[in-house]
């Protein structure tokens, strides 16, 4: 059954034009300047929950298929969604939102500052959260509907109607709750809500100690000149800390992750507990990582779960991926063996085993199927031209 799903989901993500063999090529078909032979893609495709049914966006309608039969039927528009929003009074929308499912009956999604919750068999919509229009880095927690942000430099949570200000730097060389080292190492956001939402990690960078460097912004009439924060090589590269803010509480607490401080700090995970939480530590020269466990009541070092060298470099990129049902365990990805692959863990730091291997490379883990006996993921096995699941 799996199989069949994901086959579906490659047959639509990844359409091709077919020609016939005697047919050659114009530059203007080969760049796709041709729009009649463009790819034929389908919008807003994804998963209704837990349920057998996809969804994708057709003409401003939302639709819906089950994976067996491939039979598409309506669920609702585009002026439906404008209808329910004119009776909250609320601004509508010139196009359909991207929503995120939470059954076959009803989904959620962001339109300007705020959450909405939507079911499809009253038509009704209400709304959950709400942020301010200069709210940037916006995170949702999918359980508790809490949104982290930034104002500035500064951290923020809007959670149960309430505003709630998380750090109060004032210096501009302190940044909160952003990307670090550069957005390297699969760093794409600062913000990382806890498995229930009871907690929400956070990168703190302190520039302060690296010099700055000039920029001319030619776009101006008359060119400016605009200084960044770089660390040149070999000179002083920016402090990263990692903060734990408990929602309850209101206390913020700091994983103790030691020196030297300019080592990176990548691949945040949190465990399914909410009591421990993963970074991947790498230092300055990149060579030698410690993927390390820390206590997030006390925020010290429980452990070091392993160590990857390489006398060219480490690149660890992935967060953890825990399982299931065996939630001691989890899956990472790692070139150690000069090939990007899947290696399942355990929490004491044990490699139970080796899941894939050979001359090729994982691209993604997509997902471990719920019983745990699977573990979906995209590769070049059959060819490094190709992304296969």
């Amino acid at each position: 059954m799996k199989n069949i799903l994901l086959l579906l989901i490659i047959a639509f993500l990844l359409p091709s034009a077919i020609f016939s063999q005697d047919k050659k090529l114009t530059i203007e078909d080969a760049s796709y300047m041709n729009r009649s032979i463009m790819p034929k893609s389908i919008s807003g495709l994804k998963w209704m929950g837990s349920t057998a049914l996809f969804s994708f966006n057709e003409d401003n309608e939302v639709m819906a298929s089950k994976a067996t039969t491939a039979k598409p039927f309506r669920l609702f528009g585009l002026d439906d969604i404008n209808s329910s929003l004119k009776k909250l009074e609320e601004d509508t929308l010139r196009r359909l939102p991207s929503f995120r499912w939470l059954d076959d009956n009803s989904a959620y999604f962001t339109a300007g500052n705020k959450v909405y919750f939507y079911n499809i068999s009253s038509k009704q919509i209400r709304e959950l959260n709400d942020y301010p229009e200069e709210a940037a880095n916006t995170d949702l927690d999918e359980n508790t509907y809490a949104m982290a942000y930034t104002i500035e430099n500064n951290l923020y949570i809007a959670f149960e109607g309430r505003h709630i200000q998380i750090t109060h730097d004032d210096k501009p060389e302190i940044i909160n709750g952003q990307t670090v080292h550069r957005s390297e190492f699969g760093i794409s956001g600062g913000t990382f809500w806890s498995p229930r939402g009871n907690y929400l990690a956070y990168y703190r960078k302190d520039e302060s100690m690296v010099s700055n460097y000039p920029l001319v912004d030619v776009d101006a009439r008359i060119a400016e000149l605009n200084n960044i924060k770089y660390p040149m090589a070999g000179m002083t590269s920016h402090e990263v800390t990692l903060g734990i803010y408990d929602v309850g509480s209101g206390k913020t607490r700091f994983i103790k992750t030691g020196e030297p401080a300019e080592q990176y700090l990548t691949c945040v995970s949190w465990g399914p507990g909410e009591r421990y939480v993963y970074i991947a530590v790498l230092n300055r020269d990149q060579d030698h990582m410690k993927m390390n466990k820390y206590d997030i009541r006390t925020g010290n070092l429980v452990k070091t779960l392993f160590e990857e060298k390489s006398e060219k470099y480490v690149e660890p990129e992935d967060d953890l991926i825990f399982l299931n049902n065996e939630k001691e365990q989890f899956i990472w990805i790692s070139e150690r063996d000069g090939y990007r692959h899947l290696y399942l863990y355990n929490t004491e730091g044990e490699l139970v085993k080796q899941l894939t291997s050979g001359e090729w490379i994982v691209r993604s883990l997509l997902g471990i199927g719920p019983k745990d006996k699977f573990a979906y993921f995209t590769a070049t096995k059959e060819s490094p031209l190709n992304s296969d699941v």
